[in-house]
């Protein structure tokens, strides 16, 4: 994969990885990176997203469109 912010793939559990930093998260969601980073916790703690290292991996995308409303 190439170093473009929202670049997707998959990882070996069949869920999305996106290529993105959380200040380029935070920047597109119109966001400061402290809060985007308090929203990442919870999905994290909720096991609706796993972060690594400028990566970004859905583990359950249902879950999150649920949370979205």
């Amino acid at each position: 994969m190439g170093a473009d912010a929202g670049e997707k793939g998959s990882n070996c559990t069949g869920g999305t990885v996106v290529e993105i930093s959380q200040d380029d998260l935070a920047s597109m969601a119109n966001l400061s990176r402290s809060t985007a980073g308090r929203v990442l916790d919870s999905f994290e703690a909720c096991s609706l997203i796993k972060r690594s290292y400028r990566t970004l991996s859905i583990l359950d995308l249902e879950g999150l469109k649920r949370r979205r409303t």
